[in-house]
């Protein structure tokens, strides 16, 4: 763009001095229409001199034209390239999210199968600790019975024992006093 203004810039330039030469020259002819001779001479040489000058001047704006339209070509080629390797990195980057996608509901489908099988053992390892809870219940249970009958026997065999004890210290003690009444049956001779 910039480029672009330069360019018709320094052409529209160029065409006002070629408008000034052109008025210098009329100018010049009004002056020395008089000097016709000298003026031919003169004229033909500033004629000569001006085809000169404006063909440089054209030479040169045409050269400045061309280095224009090459950097205005270079640079829709660079846009050019850019855009494709835009669209270059664009599709590189849609199968990145592509693979990423595909390993994504691969993992996902594998934990969901983990997780359901984990799911399941945890349920059987719950079962089995709740029937081992529940026969673990039973036996505490049966155990606080068989303590209860143990205890109860245990009292059962206590009292037996303080019978058992009651009934020999009476026994002793009837066999002292049969024996102490023998002895004095015995002695009384009776």
């Amino acid at each position: 763009m910039a480029l672009q203004k330069t360019y018709y810039q320094e052409r529209a330039m160029f065409r006002r001095e070629i408008d000034e030469v052109m008025t210098k020259i009329g100018n010049l002819k009004d002056e020395i229409e008089d000097f016709q001779q000298e003026a031919d001479i003169k004229l033909k040489y500033l004629q000569s001199w001006q085809n000169g000058k404006i063909e440089m001047e054209n030479y040169t704006l045409n050269k400045k034209e061309e280095k224009t339209s090459e950097t205005i070509l270079e640079s829709q080629q660079d846009l050019t390239k850019e855009d494709r390797v835009h669209l270059e990195i664009g599709n590189i980057f849609n199968e990145i999210d592509l693979d990423y996608q595909r390993q994504i509901k691969t993992w996902k489908l594998k934990y969901e199968h983990d997780l359901k099988t984990m799911n399941a053992k945890i349920m059987n390892l719950q079962m089995k600790k709740d029937e081992q809870q529940d026969k673990t219940a039973a036996m505490v249970k049966k155990y606080i019975q068989r303590q209860d009958q143990i205890d109860a026997y245990k009292e059962h065999k206590v009292e037996q024992e303080k019978l058992k004890q009651e009934k020999r210290r009476k026994d002793n003690a009837a066999t002292k006093v049969q024996s102490w009444w023998r002895g004095t049956m015995n002695k009384i001779k009776f």
